[in-house]
């Protein structure tokens, strides 16, 4: 999925919000009827994806349906406080993506309280969690979201600047910390475990045998 190109009124090619490819879109204006032909009403507009064949509806440039527009889905160990923010943002990306940005960037300091980090602080937290693994060029992709830095933007607060891009951006860069914070360390302790559980049952196994012929 492409989500550098969100749907946007207009384009001739963007990231489906129904099969999620990036694809070229054919327009088509809307006629109205009412107990007869009524003509074609310039407020309207229908989208059709040339890669599944579904359409998307709009009216004054802005998607109504389908209103989730194209987000990615949570990452599957998302606590389930953020996980709820993320949903809600995602109900509302399309009809406003200042609330969905809001929404997500309160997500994402709930996210940072959530890996002990202080919340308070969220470019101490992010520097901190850069230490534990995150990738150091995601502290600079989320100074340009205003998450951290000098002009960041508290969490839940609306701001006018934020687009539909932003909004998309924040939802991959939450998915992105999950994964590097909480999954790929829980599969790694699972290994371990397993690993650690083979190690002693074949110790035992050698003590037994030695033993045996000793």
């Amino acid at each position: 999925m492409d989500f550098k190109t969100p749907p946007n009124f207009g384009l001739s090619a963007y990231s489906c919000p129904n099969c999620g490819v990036y694809a070229k879109q054919e327009w088509h204006d809307m006629a109205l009827y009412n107990k007869g032909y009524s003509g074609v009403n310039k407020d309207y507009g229908i989208s059709t994806c040339d890669h599944c064949q579904e359409i998307a509806i709009w009216h004054d440039k802005l998607m109504v349906y389908p209103l989730n527009g194209e987000v990615p889905i949570p990452n599957r160990d998302m606590p389930a406080e953020i996980r709820d923010l993320y949903f809600e943002a995602k109900k509302v990306i399309v009809l406003s993506p200042r609330s969905s940005a809001a929404l997500l960037r309160l997500g994402l300091t709930k996210l940072v309280a959530f890996l002990g980090e202080d919340s308070n602080d969220v470019d101490l937290g992010i520097a901190n969690l850069a230490n534990k693994g995150l990738p150091q060029n995601l502290s600079m992709a989320l100074e340009s979201v205003r998450f951290t830095g000098p002009n960041k933007i508290r969490g839940g607060v609306i701001n006018f600047d934020d687009t539909t891009e932003t909004a998309y951006k924040l939802f991959i860069f939450i998915n992105i910390i999950c994964e590097n914070q909480i999954t790929q360390p829980n599969i790694i302790a699972k290994y371990m475990h397993k690993f650690n559980e083979e190690n002693e049952v074949n110790e035992k196994s050698l003590s037994f045998y030695m033993r045996m012929f000793m």
